[in-house]
């Protein structure tokens, strides 16, 4: 039994409600709603069974989800019992506005897919009509170089009665000339034609002759087989292009006004119900007063609370400490090595920063074998290696500042998969990078420390030792770190192949000011609170 006082009932009622509504948030409880429409259909009446399969097809259920970007309910395609080219489509949702939207979706659908399959059929017929047509196509063309070749011949021009009529008259022709002119040249070449004339009169002509009758016959009924099939063509690619759908759609669906039943019902009554009675038995009506008070207690007995007395401060304030907030670094060989190699480079930028008139000669000698060594040490120590330099933040000490650029520099590179010879360009940038800095005055030096001016490029032709195409790498790197370069003959890079590790090394020196900052901050705090 839970004392709620006053709040007994309110909290009996609003818990089924707390709950009704979760339940009904995950989808249990859900009222149901049903409602249909009516297609009709303009076609032929024995097609309406192809129809309703193409309605009840997989495919259409897919298109339906598509469009409403959820899988709706089944839905059902029925004949209307006396009225023989008209379909009923039924369908349940959520909402009224869901049942309304799934049949609207569904009709047009089912429309659209009913036109696109008849584009279809027509298609193939006119596909089909087309094979046939290719078809006598191929037949045709032997028979008309076979009547070619007939028709060359010059026995077959001429019908057996012609070329009577044709051989008197050129003999009376000839028979004029030897009377009247006996040295004419056309005599002789009137006998040669009169000789040719009469040996077409050979019976093998009249052959010839029916065969070419045939042969036309059979072109001409190709020809005009083809000619069918190509208005056939023509009238489906017509039809085709002024095909419209056969069904019709009402153009308002009414909304359901009433659901049909509810999801999972016997489980939302259940819990609501069990939740009413839960709170009715657990909460009861009572005030909190000594007697419900626990053993140790969490409520003042009223004769207490009746007479309040202040409370004494405190005389003797009690005592602070600080307790440190890094743990102490462990101590095994990879971290004792990465501390080693971290104190190396400190010794290296100590060297190197030093104020003197001149730079220090000879520093590439130490840094050579260093940067080996580190390289050597990152592929197995990487991890340990974050780890130390994330616990080893110094604020304001440059060299550890140059030391620990350099490092993550050198990590940077391990896990890009950088070549030898750019690592060894970064790392050097990353040791010079500080060489020129333009100091800000001391609330602003402690807030954000110096500003790093990329003159430091400049002044690289004065170390010893540095190899020409190293030197050339090292200045591009510098100069490119600058977010805002200032495009002058003495500060711009002779390439832009290496602003990838140049944007590299920026954001690492830019990472570890941040934590200088932050260690920074952190200090003055521990101190100020040692001090109050």
């Amino acid at each position: 039994m839970i004392p709620v006082g006053k709040w007994r009932w309110p909290l009996v009622v609003v818990l089924p409600l707390v709950v009704g509504s979760l339940l009904f948030w995950r989808g249990i409880g859900h009222l149901r709603y049903e409602g249909s429409t009516i297609l009709t259909y303009s076609g032929d009446s024995k097609q309406i069974d192809q129809e309703l399969k193409i309605f009840r097809s997989d495919n259409i259920r897919r298109r339906i989800d598509m469009v409403l970007l959820q899988s709706a309910r089944p839905l059902a395609y029925e004949k209307v019992l006396g009225h023989p080219l008209q379909v009923l489509i039924k369908g349940e949702a959520d909402w009224p506005k869901s049942v309304v939207q799934v049949l609207t979706v569904a009709g047009k659908i089912c429309i659209e897919q009913s036109l696109a399959n008849r584009k279809t059929d027509l298609h193939k017929e006119i596909e089909g009509f087309q094979k046939r047509q290719l078809n006598l196509q191929a037949q045709l063309d032997p028979l008309l170089l076979e009547r070619k070749t007939m028709m060359s011949s010059p026995h077959i021009s001429i019908p057996k009665s012609d070329v009577t009529a044709r051989i008197r008259a050129l003999q009376s022709r000839r028979q004029q000339l030897i009377e009247n002119f006996p040295t004419h040249t056309d005599i002789a070449l009137l006998a040669e034609q009169i000789k040719e004339l009469q040996a077409q009169k050979h019976p093998h002509s009249s052959n010839v002759s029916s065969k070419l009758v045939d042969l036309d016959r059979r072109i001409n009924e190709i020809k005009y087989r083809i000619d069918y099939f190509a208005r056939l063509m023509q009238e489906q690619s017509l039809a085709e292009r002024t095909l419209k759908p056969d069904w019709q759609a009402p153009p308002m669906i009414p909304l359901p006004s009433r659901p049909i039943g509810m999801e999972q019902w016997p489980l939302f009554s259940g819990m609501v119900a069990g939740t009413f009675l839960l709170g009715w038995v657990l909460l009861k009506r009572g005030s909190l007063t000594q007697q419900d008070a626990s053993p140790n207690g969490l409520w003042r007995p009223e004769t207490v609370a009746a007479d309040p007395k202040p409370e004494v401060a405190a005389e003797n304030p009690i005592d602070l400490k600080v307790v440190p907030a890094e743990p102490q670094l462990p101590s095994d060989p990879l971290t004792e090595k990465a501390a080693l190699i971290y104190a190396k480079w400190i010794e290296v930028a100590k060297v190197l920063y030093a104020p003197a008139p001149e730079p220090p000669q000879g520093i590439l000698d130490s840094v050579g074998p260093l940067l080996q060594e580190s390289c050597e040490f990152l592929p197995e120590g990487h991890d340990v290696m974050a780890r130390y330099l994330a616990r080893t933040v110094a604020p304001g000490d440059l060299p550890a500042h140059v030391a620990r650029t350099v490092l993550m520099t050198l990590t940077g590179a391990e896990e890009a998969g950088a070549s030898s010879e750019h690592r060894l360009a970064m790392a050097l940038a990353a040791l010079f990078h500080d060489l020129a800095m333009v100091p800000r005055p001391a609330p602003q030096q402690d807030e954000v420390g110096s500003e790093v001016g990329r003159l430091s490029a400049s002044v690289l032709r004065r170390i010893s030792g540095l190899q020409p195409d190293i030197l050339l790498m090292v200045e591009d790197i510098l100069i490119g770190m600058d977010e805002f370069k200032l495009e002058t003959w003495h500060n711009a890079a002779i390439g832009r192949n290496l602003e990838p590790l140049s944007k590299v090394l920026r954001e690492i020196d830019r990472f570890e000011k941040v934590m200088q900052k932050q260690r920074a901050r952190l200090d003055r705090q521990i101190s100020h609170r040692k001090a109050v």
